[in-house]
């Protein structure tokens, strides 16, 4: 972070710093997408409750 002239600040960041400062998700293009996202399947709603 670096102070410029006028009072404003500058961030050298990786990319998708905004993304996250925005809270905007993107999927992961390299993974598959999961079965729950496909159309006609009912969501799991517990499945993910064991796996954290």
């Amino acid at each position: 972070m670096r102070l410029r002239p006028g009072g404003r600040w500058r961030v050298d960041a990786p990319p998708g710093l905004s993304d996250v400062c925005d809270l905007v998700v993107r999927p992961n293009p390299v993974l598959p997408r999961a079965r729950c996202t496909r159309p006609g399947r009912p969501i799991p709603r517990n499945s993910w409750r064991g796996r954290f």
